[in-house]
C-alpha cells in the first residue's frame, strides 16, 4: 500500500496478536513511505483498516521503544524492509495478567488487581462474541500450572469467568488436566475445578500426554490425597462403575487405568479395596 508517490523506504506494520491466533498475513500492512514523512498518516491507515478510528489508543513500537506521531523512518533509523510493531493497550493489559499468572509472585490480591485493570465483563463478553478464541482464558490455565495456586486464586476465577474452566488452549486440554499435573496444586483447587464441569474428569488430554486427569494426579511425585484420587468417582457414576470392576479383579489387571494406580501409588489400590463396599453403596 502506498501512501505518497515518491518513496525511499518500505517499513512494515504488523499486529503479532492478530496474526498468531488469525493466521499468517493477518495484522500485517506493508508501506512504502518517504524517510522524512511523519508517521502519524502511517498509523492512521493502520488503524483504518482494521476499524480502530482513533489511531491514537494503538501503540506502535520498534526495537521495544514507542513511537510518536512526529517520528519518522529517518529519525527512528529503521532500515528498509524493518518492521514497526502494533499494540492495543487491552493487548498489554491481557499480556500482564498472563504474566502474573505464570510468575513465582502470583498471588489472590495482585491477580485481583490484573483482572480488574481489564474487566471481568470485557473479557466475557469478547468471549461471547469470539467462542473460538479460547486463548483468551490462556491466563486461567498457566494459574492452574503455577506453583502459588490456591483455593482463593481458582475460586475467584471460576466466579469470574464461569467458562473458562471448559476453555481449551491446548487441544483437549483443560485446567482440570493442568491442575492434576501440577504437583503443587492442593487438593481444594482441583475439587474446585471438579465441581465445575464433573465431566471433564472422563476426559483424555494433558500437556504431555493425553491421560485423564486422575492419571495425571497419580503420576506426581508429592503433595498426593487420597481424597482427591477418589473425587472424580463421585461425580462420575460411569468412571465409578469402571473402577468397581476393575477392582474386584485387581490381581491381575492389564488395562491402564488400574495398572497406573497401582503403580504410581499402590496404596491406592488398599484404599480402593478398603472403601469397595462404600462404592458399591454410592452406584447403588
Amino acid at each position: 500500500m502506498s501512501i505518497v508517490p515518491v518513496a525511499d523506504v518500505t517499513i512494515k506494520v504488523t499486529n503479532k496478536y492478530l496474526e498468531t491466533h488469525l493466521g499468517t498475513g493477518h495484522g500485517t500492512i506493508k508501506f512504502a513511505i518517504r524517510s522524512s514523512m511523519r508517521l502519524k498518516k502511517v498509523f492512521k491507515v493502520y488503524g483504518k483498516r482494521y476499524g480502530v478510528k482513533d489511531s491514537t489508543i494503538l501503540h506502535f513500537t520498534f526495537n521495544g521503544k514507542r513511537l510518536s506521531e512526529a517520528d519518522t523512518a529517518e529519525s527512528i533509523n529503521i532500515e528498509d524492509g524493518g518492521q514497526i510493531e502494533c499494540f492495543t493497550p487491552l493487548e498489554e493489559l491481557f499480556r500482564e495478567l498472563i504474566d502474573v499468572c505464570k510468575s513465582d509472585n502470583l498471588s489472590f490480591d495482585l491477580l485481583k488487581d490484573k483482572v480488574k485493570l481489564i474487566g471481568p465483563d470485557t473479557i466475557n463478553t469478547i468471549w461471547e462474541k469470539c467462542e473460538e478464541c479460547a486463548y483468551l482464558y490462556t491466563f486461567f490455565h498457566l494459574a492452574c500450572l503455577n506453583k502459588n495456586i490456591t483455593w482463593e486464586i481458582i475460586d475467584y476465577l471460576i466466579d469470574m469467568f464461569p467458562e473458562a474452566a471448559d476453555s481449551q488452549v491446548m487441544e483437549r486440554t483443560y485446567p482440570l488436566h493442568l491442575a492434576c499435573f501440577n504437583q503443587y496444586c492442593p487438593g481444594s483447587v482441583i475439587e474446585r475445578l471438579v465441581q465445575s464441569n464433573p465431566e471433564i474428569c472422563n476426559v483424555k488430554g494433558g500437556p504431555i500426554a493425553e491421560e485423564l486427569p486422575l492419571h495425571h494426579y497419580l503420576s506426581r511425585n508429592i503433595n498426593y490425597d487420597r481424597n482427591v484420587i477418589v473425587l472424580p468417582l463421585e461425580y462420575n457414576k460411569a468412571l465409578l462403575m469402571r473402577v468397581k470392576d476393575l477392582v474386584s479383579e485387581v490381581g491381575g489387571l492389564n488395562d491402564c487405568f488400574v495398572h497406573k494406580m497401582c503403580t504410581s501409588l499402590r496404596c491406592i489400590s488398599f484404599h480402593l479395596l478398603n472403601t469397595r463396599d462404600k462404592l458399591t453403596t454410592t452406584i447403588s
